[in-house]
């Protein structure tokens, strides 16, 4: 890209527009001009990233700029810098007050905290984030500051694999058990419910219930059972879920054929020997084959 002064002048006077931009872009050893569409489209940039990165730049971006380091900010750049700083002190706070919880899959090795469940998706944060700013006659960031991520491209190939792979042996096993060769169950804990119920578009108060659902699925009958508790009747620990699974196969199991069992991979509701214990005791008590598979 080139950055030139402009050839032609059609008004008296100083013109805002006293330069133009020459794009380019190369096909093997060959530099072709092209338009600025095209240049855009083909590289995936934004107008206004290139207009930055030239504007210092008299001859364009085939040569670098060198900007000095020790240069102290003029105060417009310095005000810019402060408010961007208490714009997201201000969104640090924000995020403070809003209700979370410990990680549901792996609370032993992770000191991760997560919304609770009064939000449908991040656009519900962001909008609640955006009503705040307003109350407060504060400027908010944009969306793209709000939102980040944290996982790399190989992680999502290598989970989307194993997530088709499971997929299919669970396609599988609904099979057999809708042909009677087996009981097949899916297994999982729903979202935290709050008692009260508390809207996303106000803020988490303390007085509130957690309120928690196991969901137990047939996958050939489609008989479910839902098992709901409240944090003061008991804990989501091992033991909990052990008795409730136990319970379940004892109730519904009736029939002398082996069971599957398919639950996500979380340590303290599935992983654990508490478990691994109990369905064993429960193979050898009625002579029953039980195989549990997790995603």
């Amino acid at each position: 890209m080139k950055k030139k002064s402009t050839a032609r002048k059609f008004v008296a006077g100083k013109s805002r527009w006293s330069f133009t931009y020459e794009y380019f872009l190369r096909v093997e050893n060959e530099v072709k001009q092209v338009c600025k569409k095209m240049f855009l489209s083909t590289l995936g940039l934004k107008e206004w990233m290139i207009s930055h990165w030239c504007l210092e730049n008299i001859h364009g971006m085939h040569s670098p700029r060198h900007v000095s380091t020790t240069r102290k900010l003029d105060r417009p750049q310095q005000r810019s810098i402060q408010v961007a700083e208490e714009q997201k002190l201000f969104l640090r706070s924000f995020f403070d007050k809003l209700p979370k919880q410990s990680s549901h899959y792996c609370r032993k090795d992770s000191h991760k905290l997560y919304l609770e469940g009064v939000f449908c998706s991040k656009m519900d944060v962001f909008r609640l984030y955006q009503k705040h700013c307003t109350e407060n006659n504060q400027q908010a960031l944009n969306v793209f500051t709000f939102c980040a991520g944290n996982v790399t491209d190989e992680e999502y190939t290598r989970h989307i694999e194993l997530k088709d792979a499971a997929r299919l042996e669970k396609s599988e096993d609904k099979r057999k058990a809708e042909i009677s060769d087996q009981y097949t169950f899916v297994m999982d804990v729903q979202t935290v419910k709050l008692c009260p119920v508390n809207n996303a578009n106000k803020f988490y108060f303390k007085t509130r219930l957690k309120l928690h659902n196991f969901t137990i699925y047939n996958l050939a009958s489609h008989q479910c059972t839902n098992y709901w508790w409240n944090e003061s009747e008991a804990d989501l620990v091992s033991s909990v879920f052990t008795t409730i699974i136990i319970s379940h196969l004892e109730k519904y199991c009736t029939e002398d054929k082996h069971t599957v069992l398919w639950s996500d991979g979380c340590p303290y509701q599935n992983r654990n020997v508490v478990l691994a214990n109990a369905l064993l005791n429960y193979a050898v008590k009625y002579k029953k084959q039980v195989i549990h598979k997790s995603t």
